[in-house]
């Protein structure tokens, strides 16, 4: 008992893996051995098994005690739990849903974690960490004294200044004067350079020399990087970039390879499911259950829905997603990464990027920037928008500028592991520059063959604005606000009588917040069927839904208008 192969046996059979890796067991016994941890290593190696390690080795010893585990998200509070609870540990995910259910349920989490003489385990985001209740649990001295591990995942949030976590991570280092010497104190993460490990480890209190320094290679061989400039305009309705994601005659959904593709903003998400949703077969069977959004809008629900069902092989094949699903989420299945904005950081990327291929299969990670990223000699900056260009290239994370331009020397992943301290072993598949095939012609045609069909089907543009013909007025502020609260409820009524939907989807899925702002403002142009399918442009649902909500529309509006 207590020695490495003992581990190696125990956690194999707690976690139900075949054997665990190296890596794991040794860091596993670090913090059995009461040493604090650092531990850098790629995304999907296994980190959260070095957490549960001390856990499952105490409780397997019938010791006692508290551990905390802190994550970003809510959803992975749940999902980070639920794992501890399969390994057979007493764990608890404490967020603001999960305190209200119990309150109802007339439990308290908090006294749940407190009492008992066996190993707990409460999963929490940072702003509980260091909310008022925690303050009020850590008064009592018996809880201070039973706290006896701190781990925090996703570390490098603490460094991460662009990032809404920022703050709520940075605060975690100032409950080390509130828990006792004798906790002991783990960090993970997939993604840090040695110069901003430093970094890290200072803002979360690690002190040089008294904690274990674990460092493993941050790459992933199985992940072929794909970096691109755009060809396309993205701003409309069109993204022929990555027409590429669905085959041309396609016969089921299982055709499709099971894809995340990462936006900067739910409205853009809209636009490219809503896209995507244009090239499946109308005559396919739920040909609009094969591309789905997933974004902080969605409910709990619907987001544990989804991972389970893109997990389970079903229909489900491409989520467009926000940053919402960079944490919080374990897709094994995963062949093909896009990240279709520009990243704040090379290390935000990374870990969109290397969703692809956790199971070991070949996976690629595409990124794209406007063409204006592209670097340009400074001799050739001769036009004001080249100077402006110029400006918003010094404002991009100089990793992210690198990425997409790495030189005739170097190529994405050789920057990548040279920027980790790490030795360039070239392999293949490496990346677009060191093989650009098969992807570059394959990709090609295939967004040319969908260029050509969709020109093909495309109704003439219409060189008309739509304008007001005088039949409504312009809604003012009060009237603005009362047609949207009509709207709201109107949509909500609509979206209860479909019946082929999950009753976990929400409300936006019928109509998104954009649409309902553009239809607010848009409102009194509205006087023709046309000049309304011309507003709403885009509208997923318009051929089960425009003429009632026209219908609606016009009702409401000569409402208003007497």
């Amino acid at each position: 008992v207590g020695s490495s192969g003992w581990l190696s046996a125990l956690l194999q059979r707690k976690c139900q893996i075949s054997r665990p890796r190296e890596f794991q067991v040794r860091h596993g016994m670090d913090l059995i051995n009461g040493k604090d941890l650092f531990l850098v290593i790629a995304p999907g190696q296994g980190k959260t098994i070095v957490m549960f390690a001390p856990l499952l080795a105490a409780q397997a010893r019938a010791e006692a005690g508290i551990a905390f585990i802190i994550v970003p998200t809510k959803l992975l509070t749940l999902q980070l739990s639920n794992g501890a609870s399969k390994a057979g540990l007493r764990a608890i995910a404490i967020n603001e849903d999960t305190l209200r259910t119990a309150q109802l349920d007339q439990r308290d989490l908090f006294k749940e974690i407190a009492a008992g003489d066996d190993v707990r385990v409460a999963v929490m985001s940072p702003q509980m960490f260091s909310g008022i209740r925690m303050h009020a649990f850590l008064r009592i001295a018996e809880n201070r004294r039973n706290v006896r591990w701190l781990m925090v995942d996703e570390a490098h949030l603490v460094d991460e200044e662009s990032t809404v976590w920022y703050q709520p991570y940075r605060s975690i280092q100032t409950m080390r004067a509130r828990l006792g010497s004798n906790t002991i104190w783990a960090a993970v993460t997939g993604t840090a350079t040695p110069a901003r490990a430093a970094s890290i480890t200072s803002a979360l209190g690690f002190r040089q020399g008294c904690y274990v320094n674990a460092r493993y290679s941050v790459d992933r061989p199985n992940v072929k990087y794909i970096p691109r400039f755009f060809s396309h305009s993205v701003s409309g309705t069109d993204f022929l970039d990555i027409a590429f994601l669905i085959p041309h005659n396609m016969t089921k959904a299982q055709d499709i390879a099971i894809t995340l593709v990462f936006c900067n903003t739910i409205e853009t998400g809209y636009r490219v499911m809503k896209f995507l949703d244009r090239l499946i077969p109308a005559e396919l069977p739920n040909r609009l259950g094969m591309v789905k959004l997933y974004n902080s809008l969605m409910p709990e629900s619907y987001r544990k829905k989804f991972i389970g069902d893109i997990n389970a092989n079903s229909d489900l094949r491409i989520g467009v997603c926000t940053d919402t699903l960079v944490y919080g989420c374990d897709i094994p299945g995963v062949r093909r990464t896009v990240n279709m904005g520009i990243p704040k950081s090379r290390q935000e990327a990374k870990q969109k990027d290397l969703r692809g291929g956790r199971d070991g299969s070949p996976a690629l990670a595409y990124s794209f920037a406007p063409e204006w990223v592209r670097e340009v000699p400074s001799k050739m900056i001769c036009t004001k928008q080249d100077q402006v260009n110029a400006e918003r290239r010094r404002k991009l994370d100089p990793g992210v500028l690198r990425w997409f331009g790495p030189g005739p020397a170097m190529c994405p992943r050789q920057l990548d592991l040279e920027s980790n301290g790490e030795d360039f072993q070239p392999h293949d598949p490496c990346c677009s520059v060191c093989q650009p095939q098969p992807e570059r012609l394959l990709d090609a045609a295939a967004n040319a063959k969908w260029a050509k069909k969709l020109a093909q089907l495309a109704p003439e543009k219409s060189t008309v604005t739509v304008r007001s013909d005088g039949t409504y007025p312009t809604l003012g502020l009060r009237t603005r606000r009362a047609f949207i609260t009509m709207l709201l409820k109107w949509r909500a009524s609509a979206w209860a009588q479909v019946s082929n939907k999950h009753p976990d989807e929400p409300h936006e899925w019928l109509l998104p917040t954009f649409l309902v702002d553009r239809l607010a403002d848009k409102a009194h142009v509205c006087t023709t069927f046309e000049k309304f399918k011309q507003v709403m442009a885009g509208w997923r649902y318009m051929p089960t839904h425009g003429e009632r909500l026209f219908r609606w529309l016009s009702e409401v509006l000569a409402g208003f208008d007497d």
